[in-house]
């Protein structure tokens, strides 16, 4: 892979975001497009919470999608993770995408970090429990079996 390069995202990524988005869940049954999971990364408001979003770039091309957001009031210091890129580049691109996260977490001080993600993305359940998270809860959305995984341990003791 070409080197990657970690920036902020652009008001003009949101079309490759969404196409790395429905890469990264293509071989999920019952994922289907993610065009209302871009609604609402769009549409996050900061007068409520805080987002942060950066886009891996390999080649000037944009490979992989990394955020973390805050919108609860009763837990201001609790941020959920994405980490969207092809699983064929989880390994490299997720690792440096979570890197990231994970130290912009440090700098917001969080308590607590976690993911929601599809319960038959194995690999990517994998991926994320070897980086300290565990399973919180698992649900059903719309027929489709969720699970979150969080982890409290973000100050720099769960690193990548």
């Amino acid at each position: 892979m070409e080197p990657l390069c970690i920036r902020e995202l652009r008001e003009g990524d949101w079309p490759a975001v969404l196409d790395l988005a429905n890469q990264s869940v293509a071989h999920i049954a019952g994922a289907g497009p993610q065009d209302e999971w871009l609604r609402n990364r769009r549409s996050f408001d900061p007068s409520r919470g805080i987002q942060y979003q950066v886009i891996a770039e390999a080649s000037g091309n944009p490979v992989g999608y990394g955020a973390l957001e805050s919108q609860s009031p009763a837990q201001p210091q609790s941020f959920r993770l994405f980490v969207v890129t092809p699983p064929r580049l989880l390994a490299t691109v997720g690792e440096h995408l979570y890197g990231k996260l994970h130290s912009r977490l440090g700098e917001l001080s969080a308590a607590e970090a976690w993911f929601r993600e599809y319960a038959s993305d194995a690999s990517f359940i994998e991926f994320v429990r070897r980086r300290g998270f565990s399973e919180r809860k698992r649900f059903v959305l719309q027929g489709t079996e969720l699970i979150i995984l969080a982890n409290a341990r973000v100050d720099g003791a769960a690193a990548a």
